[in-house]
């Protein structure tokens, strides 16, 4: 599958861009929320300054992803990628500071990345496929806004609750 380089995208309240270097301390600071970290699955508990690095470095580096920082009011307030990019599929995902849950972020950064995607972002995209853990309403809620359909239940890994 090819990709187009979307450097940022804006919506009338968010900027997603790249993460830097510079977001290091407020990633750690969501992430070391474990109300934050047990809705992820690959984000251990405890989350500091290190782990956030090697996000930053390595994580949103890779070639199979394309994920960006959710900016609102000049703040990192969360992330929203793509990530196991190939043929036809992508996964989303997506984590916000727990500051802005309910206030219709993440159903608005994601849109906006799907919008993109599917524009030309990724081409030949057919299908985006995402998850969330059943005590995660928000994430449920999102989902269904942004017209994904419930294709099954199963174990989801998450490292910060230890599986």
């Amino acid at each position: 599958m090819a990709t187009t380089a979307v450097s940022s995208i804006t919506t009338p309240r968010l900027l997603l861009r790249p993460f830097a270097r510079s977001d290091t301390a407020a990633i750690a600071s969501h992430c070391g929320d474990l109300r934050v970290a047990r809705m992820c699955r690959v984000v251990p508990h405890p989350y500091g300054i290190a782990e956030a690095e090697f996000f930053v470095d390595q994580v949103c580096s890779r070639a199979d992803g394309r994920i960006y920082a959710i900016v609102l009011g000049g703040h990192v307030v969360g992330c929203v990628g793509l990530e196991s990019i190939s043929g036809e599929s992508a996964t989303l995902g997506y984590w916000l500071g727990a500051e802005t849950w309910g206030l219709g972020v993440a159903t608005e950064a994601a849109g906006a990345l799907i919008d993109h995607a599917f524009g030309g972002l990724l081409d030949g995209l057919e299908r985006i496929e995402s998850g969330y853990w059943s005590e995660n309403v928000g994430s449920a809620k999102v989902q269904s806004k942004l017209g994904f359909s419930l294709l099954g239940r199963g174990p989801l890994l998450c490292l910060a609750r230890g599986c």
